[in-house]
């Protein structure tokens, strides 16, 4: 590399001087739109959350703070241990 001149990425390609048929590349360009197929849409959420179906059963709980919070802080606290005289 040392002693050598440098190349701009256009020098590295030679001219070409090929003429392209317009109208023959927007017919195939449409050609080959009208063969693409449209992919099928995934939906991320088809898992439905875990919800324990007796609350009192359990031992942690989460606790939701619904004030106003910088971006990318959790909305919950915890866990806490639930207090068993709760019952």
């Amino acid at each position: 590399m040392y002693g050598t001149t440098l190349k701009l990425p256009e020098e590295m390609f030679r001219a070409t001087e090929s003429k392209i048929d317009e109208a023959e590349f927007i017919r195939k360009l449409k050609s080959t739109i009208r063969q693409l197929k449209p992919v099928e849409a995934t939906n991320r959420a088809k898992k439905k959350p875990y919800v324990n179906a007796d609350p009192l059963e359990l031992l942690f709980v989460f606790v939701r703070g619904d004030q106003a919070k910088p971006p990318l802080n959790p909305p919950y606290e915890g866990p806490f241990r639930k207090d068993s005289s709760q019952k």
